[in-house]
């Protein structure tokens, strides 16, 4: 089972999804928001900035192992310091 969330920031959109079976993390967007991915990842998920995976020329995404209460206790964390996050069936063409 994955939870797939859209976290936006002003005009920047960005991917999450966790796949609870794994117990591993994914997030991503566009190459141009590399250095936004990069702070969401070290403020509320992990200490350290994974190493990069380039999926197409133009999109990033970073892939780790996290556990849920971690996972679950950053999402907290992001909507309470106000940002827009909500939960979505599909990331449609962001992800690929």
């Amino acid at each position: 089972m994955n939870e797939k969330y859209l976290l936006y920031f002003e005009e920047e959109v960005i991917a999450l999804k966790f796949n609870h079976k794994k117990k591993r993390m994914v997030i991503g967007s566009y190459a141009k928001f590399r250095t936004t991915i990069e702070e969401v990842i070290v403020n509320y998920f992990r200490e350290s900035v994974p190493r990069i995976k380039w999926t197409q020329a133009n999109k990033v995404r970073y892939d780790f192992p996290l556990s849920l209460e971690k996972f679950t206790s950053g999402v907290k964390e992001l909507k309470s310091h106000g940002m827009m996050i909500e939960q979505v069936s599909s990331h449609g063409r962001l992800m690929r």
